[in-house]
């Protein structure tokens, strides 16, 4: 004889969520090193441990390098969540800097991994010259030095530095910049 039994699925197990798909962090100011911090929360809405996978969760893309993520290291028991630690570092350029974080976990109703957009933005030096846009010499004779002082309007981006200035316009070949501040402007100074 035959008997048939019927069996439903519950449903038990983890399951992932996350507080946003696309996560931006910064801005950071350009030529700082300066790093901005976001935190990514990830819940367990099921019913199991939701365990993540540190070595096949990953940040990848154009710009995976600019990007860092500290993961949580216990399981992330049900009805709770922890939070990832997001950083994103100025790459000495201003722009807009993207990447992809996917975490791997054992949630297999979203197929084990999660993805969560990364971007990150760097904004240019906000500065102004004491001189104003010009330096005028006016009848100097030659080897004479004239001061700029340079002001950092980055209250909020941290300390500027200054690389490789150089001279432009009719007749530069004229003129040679002396020397470059050695230490970061910090701001309002």
């Amino acid at each position: 004889d035959i008997a048939q039994i019927g069996v439903t699925a519950t449903g038990a197990g983890p399951v992932a969520t996350v507080t946003v798909q696309n996560l931006s962090i910064g801005p950071v100011g350009a030529n700082t090193s300066n790093t901005a911090y976001r935190n990514l929360t990830i819940s367990n809405t099921g019913t199991q441990p939701l365990q993540i996978n540190h070595s096949r969760s990953v940040i990848n893309g154009q710009n995976e390098s600019e990007f860092n993520v500290s993961l949580p290291a216990a399981p992330i028991e049900p009805g709770m969540d922890a939070q990832a630690n997001l950083s994103f570092t100025d790459p000495g350029t201003a722009g807009t800097y993207e990447a992809k974080l996917t975490l791997a976990h054992n949630d297999t109703t979203s197929g084990n991994v999660t993805t969560v957009g990364l971007s990150g933005t760097v904004e240019a030096a906000e500065y102004y010259l004491s001189t104003g846009p010009n330096l005028n010499f006016g009848n100097a004779s030659a080897n004479t030095s004239k001061n700029i002082t340079i002001h950092n309007k980055r209250d909020s981006l941290g300390p500027m530095n200054v690389t490789n200035p150089s001279i432009s316009g009719t007749d530069a070949d004229a003129f040679v910049v002396d020397d470059r501040p050695e230490q970061p402007i910090s701001p309002a100074e």
